[in-house]
């Protein structure tokens, strides 16, 4: 159910892990009983409305997912609609069983009906790096799906195992927010940033999570629910091996840049000096003429090791810049402009966020 779609209402407050407690806004009316209607087919999922008592003093409201008295209040939206407090839960509910709204203290308790299961259909296609190596030092981690998936999931269903199946505990920082694209369909994962950094004491005591020359997989398993509430059609395991920290940052100085001829859209092909962070590498690089971007499209290869765009429109015989973001990084958070290990205070040759420029031409057509 679509229960992450925002209500087009005057926003009153975000429920966090507490209840509310908060002055509201627009027209009052009368006093009127806790409602709840619960529509699994209705794009918002489950209203709860709640009626102001008194127009002078605001309801402290919470609402809470099953019958376990120590469940914490759920996030969601509360705005006014009208007469009424509106409450929205920002993550589906699943099969909860009940609700509970507590109104100043006052509980009521609502059955909810849990619909029947979508058939599965969404899949892991691809995992980011997909280097069957990467350096021990190795950051960030992406997994794209084949279709939008349920948020709040991903501890549960993910797992970093070494090479006789062993979990490793903690490998996987913990995030209160986990962080999708905006179509939830590309997921974020990072390494506790602690272990991986040397000279801190997490990494000190609890080790990086991954040891050059042993083999690891992420395993994520098929009962990670996609944005309709299926299952996944299967779980995926993703194998490599660790092998030596990677220390320095990309260097677009370095890259090979092989130039397309005038008149038609042949890719511009640039051979990196290693790999890029995925997500990065579709973003910050990009091609410029007369200090004006050329339309295109981007894509990469080799393992994050090779950078291609095709240009809307056929080439034109000319000069023109390739643009690289200063803080472009590899997998293993070295930016263009600083290494991951160098000290925060230490001087670094260019800032972050600045552009690192190579020029190239654009040959005659034949």
């Amino acid at each position: 159910m679509a229960l992450n779609r925002l209500v087009r209402l005057p926003l009153i407050a975000l429920l966090g892990g507490t209840g509310v407690c908060a002055p509201i806004d627009g027209e009052r009316g009368a006093p009127g009983a806790v409602e709840a209607r619960l529509d699994r087919g209705a794009p918002d999922f489950g209203t709860v409305v709640v009626r102001a008592v008194d127009p002078e003093r605001p309801p402290c409201v919470e609402v809470r997912a099953g019958d376990d008295p120590d469940a914490p209040p759920l996030a969601g939206r509360l705005v006014a609609a009208g007469d009424s407090v509106r409450f929205v839960p920002r993550y589906p509910l699943g099969d909860v069983g009940a609700i509970r709204v507590r109104v100043d203290g006052a509980e009521h308790r609502f059955a909810v009906v849990a619909p029947p299961v979508p058939a599965p259909a969404a899949v892991v296609a691809a995992v980011h790096p997909a280097a069957p190596a990467v350096p021990e030092n190795q950051l960030r981690w992406y997994v794209e799906f084949s279709a939008p998936m349920r948020e709040g999931e991903a501890a549960r269903h993910v797992r970093l195992v070494d090479a006789a199946g062993r979990e490793v505990q903690g490998a996987f920082l913990s995030v209160e927010e986990e962080l999708w694209d905006p179509a939830r369909r590309r997921l974020t994962l990072l390494f506790d940033m602690g272990r991986v950094k040397r000279g801190i004491r997490t990494h000190e005591e609890a080790g990086s999570p991954l040891e050059a020359g042993r083999g690891y997989a992420i395993v994520i398993d098929s009962a990670w629910r996609d944005a309709r509430g299926a299952p996944l059609v299967r779980g995926a395991v993703h194998r490599f091996r660790a092998v030596a920290a990677d220390l320095r940052g990309p260097d677009p100085r370095a890259w090979r840049i092989s130039s397309p001829a005038a008149g038609g859209t042949d890719p511009l092909d640039v051979a990196l000096d290693g790999t890029v962070d995925h997500a990065m590498g579709l973003q910050m690089v990009s091609v410029w003429r007369a200090d004006v971007p050329i339309a295109g499209t981007v894509r990469l290869s080799a393992d994050d090791r090779r950078w291609h765009f095709t240009p809307t429109h056929p080439w034109v015989e000319g000069s023109y810049e390739l643009r690289v973001g200063g803080a472009l990084e590899d997998a293993a958070g070295n930016s263009v402009s600083r290494a991951f290990e160098v000290p925060a205070d230490a001087r670094i040759e260019q800032a972050d966020g600045r552009w690192v420029t190579r020029s190239f031409g654009v040959r005659p057509s034949r």
